[in-house]
């Protein structure tokens, strides 16, 4: 899939994670600028553009953003909340999560998530989820809303 121009932003604060994503995106969307962050307080001076990221030529605001939802030093929950406080325009955010509490992913969508999955190793299952996160086909949308759940 073609994502010129385009840019995610990548929450997480495992080196590993990360690692599995980026390889992910570079063979599912061509075009599409990756950028890091290793916490929720990181994420939010991104989307804020302060300190360190208020350069937007060099951190363009975010058309997607794939957090973790556990992280130190501030989690995805704060994420969503900061993206609700002041939402942009158009966003699609993706929490993802190694706990299998269903209180997560009921908070993440009540706090706009448009997605939420387990996370996993498989780099087939990771391209996947990815991939429909990405481009969500009109009639897996409800509400605006895409879940993506993994049993």
């Amino acid at each position: 899939m073609k994502l010129t121009g385009q840019t995610i932003l990548i929450a997480d604060d495992s080196s590993d994670d990360r690692f599995f994503m980026e390889r992910a995106l570079n063979r599912l969307a061509s075009g599409l600028s990756v950028q890091f962050v290793a916490s929720g307080e990181q994420a939010v001076a991104y989307l804020n553009g302060s300190g360190l990221y208020g350069d937007r030529l060099l951190f363009p605001y975010p058309s997607f953003v794939i957090t973790d939802c556990e992280m130190p030093h501030g989690d995805g929950f704060s994420i969503l909340r900061r993206l609700q406080a002041d939402p942009p325009a158009c966003i699609r955010v993706m929490m993802l999560s190694s706990s299998e509490d269903p209180n997560h992913s009921r908070r993440a969508y009540g706090l706009g998530a448009n997605s939420y999955s387990l996370k996993t190793q498989d780099p087939a299952i990771l391209m996947s989820i990815v991939s429909k996160f990405l481009d969500p086909l009109p009639d897996e949308s409800v509400n605006g809303l895409n879940p993506m759940r993994l049993a």
